[in-house]
């Protein structure tokens, strides 16, 4: 679980930053009156630090979750053990 906390860290990071790229953004914007430049403002810093933070959110939580489905992955891998000697003991008692 540790080996996967720096990475949980960095894209942890990585949200934090789109947070920050849409706080940014959104003080440029409002303090340009000209639509006109309000757009490029709102495309280059909007749209990239909503991409920053799905992209952060998503890939932190799916490896924060990794040690769980790791554990479920081994309980299955011992259920069909168990039930492969189960199975196989059957077999010889006939």
């Amino acid at each position: 679980m540790r080996s996967h906390l720096g990475g949980a860290v960095l894209f942890g990071l990585a949200a934090v930053a789109g947070l920050v790229s849409l706080a940014v953004t959104w003080a440029l914007v409002d303090a340009t009156p000209l639509v006109a430049k309000q757009l490029p403002l709102l495309i280059s810093g909007g749209l990239g630090g909503l991409a920053l933070m799905i992209a952060g959110v998503t890939l932190a939580s799916a490896l924060a979750e990794r040690p769980l489905h790791d554990a479920r992955r081994h309980a299955q891998e011992r259920t069909i053990a168990n039930l492969s000697a189960l199975v196989a003991d059957l077999q010889d008692r006939r």
